[in-house]
């Protein structure tokens, strides 16, 4: 019997109710596959003339793992990523006609114009004078030269001016080593920059009556009352009907003819205002609230009894101030 010819490549195979059949030579044979390994990777195939034989192949070695890594310890960004990253631990001060100075970030207030200095007497070398800055005075170490700005540093609760002609972020933390420890008892103390004081204001409501806006003072008026229908009533030559409201029945008065003007309520339902005594005044619309500063209000010095209490300057219009005892006279 003739040797079993062994394959180098696995024959194609096809499979057949009957069981497999693979392909060799350009002709198919049956395939004897006891293990049933003939569709497996790395099976071993022979010949013998009449069938194709699958066999186990030779075992393959596992490749070793690989060590596993240990994790690396976080470790703090470099000093040339941060001033990539803008977290730069120092600043750079360019200087004319003298070398660049490098101090401590957090130093630095800010850059401004070289203001006037003025010579202080008896001053230890190096010190150029006072200067007046944004918030006090800062003590000038360097004489300002052709440099036209300033920065502004703070150091142990005093601040200091140094003349430079830019600054950019730098990679080195600097020093202090450019304020002289003589200096440090001439310098005047950093200040706090001060709170403006907020203006006083007066709340005003603002209406309208068809195209004539006026205001009221608004801790006058009592409450606002949605557009609603009003109860006529027969007689009366102002009031034109009641409505309710809390629990109270209030007389309603046409602001339009209150100011002499066409009236409102001839257009249907109104918002109405709700004003001392207590009665109910209906206008075409209300704008809003307004905090107006009390420099903005000129006052009506004709005395209490007027209609009109003053004036407010509010959105480049002067806007009438009225008496809300005087528009609710008519109840």
């Amino acid at each position: 019997m003739a040797e079993p010819e062994c394959l180098i490549r696995p024959p194609p195979l096809r499979r057949f109710p009957g069981g497999l059949l693979g392909f060799h030579g350009g002709l198919a044979w049956p395939v004897e596959d006891p293990e049933g390994i003939a569709e497996r990777p790395g099976t071993r195939w022979t010949f013998d003339g009449q069938a194709l034989r699958a066999s186990p192949g030779p075992e393959r070695a596992r490749p070793a793992a690989r060590p596993r890594r240990e994790a690396l310890p976080s470790l703090p960004l470099s000093t040339a990523r941060r001033v990539r990253e803008g977290e730069s631990p120092g600043m750079r001060l360019l200087r004319h006609d003298a070398p660049a100075l490098t101090i401590p970030r957090a130093l630095l207030r800010r850059l401004l114009p070289m203001p006037a200095i003025r010579p202080l007497p008896f001053a230890p070398p190096g010190v150029a004078g006072l200067a007046a800055v944004p918030g006090g005075a800062a003590l000038v170490l360097g004489e300002p030269g052709d440099n036209p700005l300033l920065a502004l540093l703070e150091w142990r609760g005093a601040l200091f001016g140094l003349p430079a002609t830019d600054a950019a972020p730098d990679a080195a933390s600097g020093d202090t080593a450019c304020i002289p420890e003589a200096a440090l008892p001439l310098a005047p103390r950093a200040q706090s920059p001060a709170t403006p004081a907020p203006a006083p204001t007066q709340p005003l409501l603002l209406c309208r009556v068809g195209a004539e806006r006026f205001a009221l003072p608004a801790l006058e008026v009592e409450a606002l009352l949605p557009p609603q229908s009003l109860t006529l009533t027969p007689g009366g030559d102002a009031v034109r009907g009641v409505v309710s409201h809390r629990g109270r029945v209030l007389p309603v008065l046409d602001g339009g003819e209150a100011l002499s003007l066409p009236p409102v309520l001839v257009q249907g339902e109104c918002p109405m205002l709700r004003l001392m005594g207590p009665v109910a005044v209906a206008v075409s619309a209300v704008e809003g609230l307004r905090a107006v500063p009390l420099a903005d209000i000129t006052p009506n010095t004709a005395g209490l009894d007027h209609p009109l209490l003053g004036s407010a300057l509010l959105e480049d219009a002067v806007i009438p101030i009225l008496s809300p005892a005087w528009l609710a006279r008519g109840a």
